[in-house]
């Protein structure tokens, strides 16, 4: 009978870096200092931001289909559209085929605040970590 031959021991990462899933992590945490700004002019917050953009790639949508695009589960995504419905950025009302489902569209206060966000003419960037710099784009 053959012997099992050993499988060489593995050698413990040395370091964080040694982590794909911290360099997500950190690079997660980047964009939010990036954005922290801006979302706090506009009094939003990502996974709001997500959201509108999610509303205005595809329009009207019901709640599963936006869960579905957004990695949220029903029970995150309606407190966090009820949110967004009271700053009148988005209409959620029952679908009247199906009335178990319930269909969210942007308003034109939510297409704006979009258009603020994410089409504006403002550019915004950091210089370095204490002073921030705004530049106007070429007008389309």
């Amino acid at each position: 009978m053959k012997k099992p031959t050993k499988m060489p021991k593995q050698e413990l990462a040395g370091s964080l870096a040694d982590f794909l899933c911290f360099a997500v992590y950190s690079t997660n945490l980047a964009f939010g200092r990036a954005y922290k700004q801006l979302f706090e002019e506009l009094g939003i917050t990502y996974p709001q931001y997500a959201t509108l953009i999610a509303l205005n790639e595809a329009g009207d949508q019901t709640v599963g289909e936006l869960g579905d695009k957004l990695f949220l589960e029903s029970s995150t995504l309606t407190p966090l559209l009820k949110r967004l419905e009271a700053a009148g950025y988005v209409t959620r009302r029952r679908d009247a085929e199906d009335e178990r489902q319930v269909r969210v569209s942007l308003t034109p206060g939510g297409k704006a605040i979009f258009e603020q966000a994410f089409c504006g003419r403002e550019i915004r960037y950091r210089s370095d970590r204490t002073r921030s710099r705004r530049v106007r784009a070429p007008a389309a």
